[in-house]
């Protein structure tokens, strides 16, 4: 099988999969498929949704531990 020589990685029980694969549908369904035979919880998140995917939570994690304790004055300050 061709995989197993391109990508070896795709096929290890760790590998986690980004936003990079599941572009489309097809491939999306292909990894939703994989993520189930590995026991993984699949949460649901509408396509194209201007909300966050759960998987993004990870990275607000490090910066609200950045500004913990920080106070701005106005909105210009936040940003520069």
């Amino acid at each position: 099988m061709a995989i197993r020589r391109k990508k070896p990685r795709l096929l290890r029980r760790d590998f986690v999969p980004n936003s990079a694969i599941m572009r489309t549908p097809h491939s999306a369904n292909l990894t939703h498929q994989r993520l189930q035979r590995y026991g993984w919880e699949i949460l649901p998140h509408p396509a194209h949704s201007p909300d966050l995917a759960p998987s993004d939570f990870h990275l607000f994690g490090p910066l609200k531990c950045h500004l913990v304790g920080m106070a701005f004055e106005t909105e210009g300050d936040l940003v520069g």
